[in-house]
């Protein structure tokens, strides 16, 4: 998939996930939700860590 359907695509799953009043980590449990009924006869599932942003951001020496 080319960036730019990539980011259409995001977007449009964005938008209807705030038409339903889904926010903040309701929207990652229903994307995970999704996720895994579609993976789920393939035999895998989706397992999601979500966390905070650094106070700094060390990783390109900046603080």
């Amino acid at each position: 998939m080319k960036r730019e359907k990539f980011l259409q695509c995001r977007n449009e799953i964005m938008d209807v996930l705030k038409k339903y009043g889904a926010e903040g980590s309701t929207q990652t449990r229903i994307l995970a939700s999704a996720l895994n009924e579609h993976l789920n006869p393939s035999g895998f599932q989706v397992k999601l860590l979500v966390s905070g942003l650094p106070a700094s951001d060390e990783g390109n020496g900046k603080n």
